[in-house]
């Protein structure tokens, strides 16, 4: 993927196409808004790839929090007047699971595919893959040793909390980094990206969560229930979900040298577009988020290139 930056009101966009040939991608970051503003155009993201647009990936925050629930997800699993208390919005994204806390330590991103998009595989599960697979290599480049939830690891944990009656169990259930599903992110036992996604007959949008930071605390005190169902929660959902800040990097790994080729040269320049959008996270959050950037967008092109010899 190449780049080539330009400007816009409402974000830097840049084009990502390979010397080798490989597929041209579009690039943003979009400066911190609300949270119903920042889904809105996601919608409007993969519209415009519906419209003949270029496969394109998107990266955003949301400093002002908000409750975003999964689009199918019950409202009542929440207490919206303590989420009024709190000063939340609670909004809707238009994919699929279940609630997320967006606030200066989640770090999103979306990916919208043409349809027919040789990543967008036909299966919903088996779609989620190469995704899964760039995150991780991303994460083990940048030292933390992170793993992807297989199809049947998700499976197994999906029933179990189904069945699962201690306290506590509730949380996990209706929060999007209590569960685990096929392809997500894990570092030391904990979940540290959430993905979901969205297909129309415009394609395919991936929406994809990054925990920087997480407040486990404040997301169970805002669950309908009794005060002990809401500790325990807060408990078992700090040993179920994980914040990188925290985390211990061990060694990275390496760039090979035909990585290197696929990706092009390494750069740490960050466009004036990119630091405005990492200016709405946590001042602690900033660099590390800087380099998650860069090193996921490494690894999304040399997905891109691999899949293009390798067409489904």
């Amino acid at each position: 993927m190449t780049q080539r930056e330009s400007a816009s009101p409402a974000a830097a966009a840049g084009s990502l196409s390979r010397r080798d040939g490989g597929e041209a991608w579009h690039r943003s970051y979009e400066p911190p808004g609300t949270a119903a503003d920042l889904l809105a155009g996601s919608e409007r993201l993969l519209a415009a790839v519906g419209a003949g647009g270029l496969p394109a990936l998107r990266w955003y925050v949301m400093p002002q929090p908000a409750l975003v629930l999964g689009v199918g997800q019950p409202l009542d699993d929440f207490d919206a007047a303590a989420c009024r208390r709190a000063g939340l919005p609670i909004v809707r994204r238009s994919s699929g699971g279940t609630a997320v806390l967006a606030d200066d330590g989640l770090l999103n991103l979306d990916i919208a595919l043409p349809a027919a998009h040789r990543l967008g595989h036909r299966d919903v599960v088996r779609a989620y893959a190469w995704l899964g697979t760039a995150l991780t290599r991303a994460l083990r480049r940048l030292g933390w040793a992170a793993c992807v939830v297989t199809p049947d690891a998700a499976r197994r944990d999906t029933a179990d909390l189904r069945a699962d009656e201690r306290p506590g169990a509730t949380a996990l259930r209706r929060t999007c980094f209590g569960g685990r599903s096929p392809y997500e992110v894990m570092v030391a036992g904990r979940k540290v990206v959430g993905l979901c996604q969205v297909r129309r007959r415009a394609g395919t949008l991936y929406q994809v969560g990054i925990l920087l930071g997480f407040d486990a605390t404040r997301l169970a005190g805002l669950l309908r229930g009794s005060a002990a169902e809401r500790t325990a929660g807060a408990t078992r959902l700090g040993c179920r979900a994980g914040s990188l800040h925290t985390l211990l990097r061990v060694q990275p790994e390496p760039v090979t040298r035909q990585d290197s080729a696929a990706s092009g040269p390494p750069t740490t320049a960050q466009p004036a577009a990119m630091l405005r959008m990492l200016g709405g996270l946590a001042p602690a959050h900033r660099a590390l988020a800087g380099e998650i950037v860069r090193s996921v967008e490494r690894a999304v092109a040399e997905t891109a290139v691999d899949s293009g010899s390798r067409p489904e």
